[in-house]
């Protein structure tokens, strides 16, 4: 209890549950999204999902966690491909 105390007087301290939740939440969220990024060789998915996963380590308080967490999740969920994408998929399909 003396270390807890000590620790606590050097401004040490645990994050809130609420704090947790989200960096976990957000840590999911980024590491699926590097996953789905490398899968799909999307570099942009790749990026938002690498600053998701360290979000919680950038940020010190809830606010700024959930914050930013919430622009780089609307930020992944309107990344949108190249357009020629489609394209190229279709003529890959097509020359099999």
């Amino acid at each position: 209890m003396e270390l807890l105390a000590l620790l606590k007087a050097l401004g040490f301290s645990l994050p809130s549950p609420a704090f947790f939740f989200g960096a976990v939440v957000f840590g999911l969220t980024g590491y699926t999204a590097y996953q789905w990024g490398t899968i799909a060789a999307r570099e942009t998915l790749k990026w938002i999902g690498a600053a998701l996963m360290l979000l919680p380590l950038l940020c010190s308080t809830t606010w700024q966690l959930y914050a930013f967490g919430a622009i780089f999740c609307v930020l992944l969920a309107t990344s949108r491909p190249a357009a020629d994408a489609g394209a190229e998929l279709a003529a890959t399909e097509d020359g099999d």
